[in-house]
């Protein structure tokens, strides 16, 4: 069953401080993403891969063209209602971004524990210490901010937030680009649980071990480019 499509997206940014400067990204961008697969994004950088994933979680607003999650009942991620965006992403999406951006004196463990509740974990500080234990991030630093972590650290907090839910869509943007092997492995462990429990994935990964251990097709976002330059 598709769980994510994209039909015919178009995305174009405008550099309101440059004169307006129209700098198109995407044109025609049309794919789609079943359950239970790991579809991993590749081409140069700049051709546009992390806007997508942006348009997928409703950050990004396109231009033109339909971005849709089914799972039991269809959200409209380019319609631009908060409201129905907001709730999609509560509900239907789990987004493991390249920068944490949260609330700066709030500890890690509520952080995770709070994800896991809005996802509906009957037990989501359970849940969140597993996830945490899992990610080896050291109990002693649960109760501080992030903000006070290493990049390493940080970035393992992140991944927790988006990946303690059960949901169907997810959203991974090079989850493990400061991590150490070890961590690398865990993440993906999960991310290859994550899809054998249905789990539609769009993913980035750069480091290709990591992309070969979990993508099961890939692709190119070169054939999304307009004919213009790409914006990064």
């Amino acid at each position: 069953m598709t769980a994510l499509r994209f039909e015919g997206v178009d995305k174009t940014f405008v550099r309101h401080l440059h004169g307006g400067a129209r700098l198109p990204v995407l044109r025609d961008a049309s794919f789609a993403v079943a359950a239970g697969e790991c579809v991993v994004l590749t081409g140069p950088s700049g051709t546009g891969k992390s806007t997508i994933l942006k348009l997928a979680y409703g950050n990004y607003r396109a231009d033109r063209g339909m971005i849709t999650v089914r799972h039991g009942e269809i959200a409209k991620m380019s319609a631009g209602d908060p409201r129905e965006i907001l709730s999609a992403r509560r509900r239907l999406i789990g987004y493991v971004s390249q920068f944490l951006s949260v609330i700066p004196r709030i500890g890690a463990l509520e952080l995770v524990t709070t994800a896991a509740k809005d996802a509906g974990h009957d037990a989501p500080e359970t849940c969140a210490r597993e996830m945490l234990e899992r990610l080896s991030l050291p109990s002693a630093l649960w109760p501080l901010p992030p903000a006070t972590f290493s990049g390493g650290e940080r970035q393992r907090v992140n991944i927790a937030i988006g990946m303690v839910g059960r949901h169907p869509v997810l959203l991974l943007d090079e989850p493990t680009a400061s991590l150490d092997k070890a961590n690398r492995d865990t993440v993906v462990a999960l991310v290859n649980e994550k899809r054998a429990a249905g789990a539609a994935i769009l993913a980035i990964f750069h480091d290709q071990a990591v992309r070969e251990a979990v993508a099961t097709r890939t692709i190119d976002v070169a054939a999304f480019a307009p004919h213009e330059t790409a914006a990064p």
